[in-house]
Parts: structure tokens; C-alpha cells; sequence
């Protein structure tokens, strides 16, 4: 009889920290866990890129012309927090500033667009960068911009 007593104290205890034990690993298992607040097209554009070809085409004109040596001094890095970085390493300009990606459909096409926004750490004026139609594959982005007068085709590699 008092065996019987002290195995059912036992019993209760082991499962009182066997409770407490599960208790303290799904505390933990919640709170270090967070939701990733990127989809799978931003995860892709996290990282440092650089320009490998900028094209330029003017409105109305066949002839193409090829800027690419002025951009290749440029990277700019998106973080996953939303941040981002300019550099050129020729000028020395630095710059900080939030990127955002939107994807509209239409009929049954996707089309990305990224906008990036910095401020020159320098001087503080403010510029945007605008890839419309952004496709990411692999650590490859190509992308276009639309102005008033022609058309830039940038590629960018991480």
C-alpha cells in the first residue's frame, strides 16, 4: 500500500516536469520562430548587385546606345528589412534608402515592379530608381525603364 503511494507521487511529478519540459519548448519554439515577412520574388532580390548592361534606346530610333561603363562602378544592395544601399566606387557617392516590389496582373501576365528610393548621404537629395517588368532568375536581374524619351534595359548580376 505505501509502495503503491509513492509510485503514484512519483508518477505525478515526472509528469508534472514532463508538462513543464513540453510547456518550456513550445514557449521557445513560438517565440524564436517568426513569420518571414518576404514572399519568394523578394527573398530572390536580397543581396548586392551590380550592373553588368545598360542599354539605351531613344524613342523612335532603331539605334541602340550602350551605357554600360557608366553604371558599372554602381552596386546597390537590397536587405531584407526593406533597406537599401547605393555606392559608386568611382565618385565615392553613398547612398540609403527603402526599396519596395509590387506585382500587378494583367490578363494573365504578371508584371514586377521594383522602386527603390535614396538619399544621398552627402548632399541629401533624394532620387528614385524604377525597374518596370524586373525579372529575377538565379542571381540575374533583368529589368526596363520607360521615360519620356526612350527606354533603359538594365541587367544586373549578385
Amino acid at each position: 500500500m505505501i509502495l503503491a503511494v509513492f509510485v503514484e507521487i512519483a508518477k505525478n511529478r515526472i509528469m508534472k516536469k514532463g508538462l513543464q519540459i513540453i510547456a518550456v519548448f513550445a514557449a521557445f519554439l513560438f517565440v524564436s520562430c517568426e513569420k518571414d515577412s518576404l514572399n519568394y520574388t523578394e527573398r530572390k532580390i536580397v543581396g548586392s548587385w551590380d550592373y553588368t548592361k545598360v542599354k539605351y534606346n531613344r524613342s523612335w530610333s532603331v539605334s541602340t546606345s550602350d551605357l554600360t561603363t557608366d553604371y558599372q562602378s554602381i552596386q546597390m544592395d537590397f536587405n531584407a528589412d526593406f533597406s537599401a544601399n547605393y555606392s559608386n566606387s568611382e565618385t565615392g557617392e553613398t547612398g540609403t534608402g527603402l526599396w519596395e516590389l509590387t506585382q500587378t496582373y494583367s490578363d494573365d501576365n504578371c508584371v514586377t515592379t521594383i522602386y527603390v528610393s535614396f538619399t544621398d548621404d552627402e548632399s541629401g537629395e533624394l532620387s528614385q530608381v524604377v525597374f518596370e517588368n524586373a525579372n529575377i532568375c538565379n542571381r540575374r536581374m533583368q529589368a526596363y525603364y520607360q521615360e519620356k524619351d526612350g527606354r533603359f534595359r538594365y541587367v544586373l548580376e549578385k
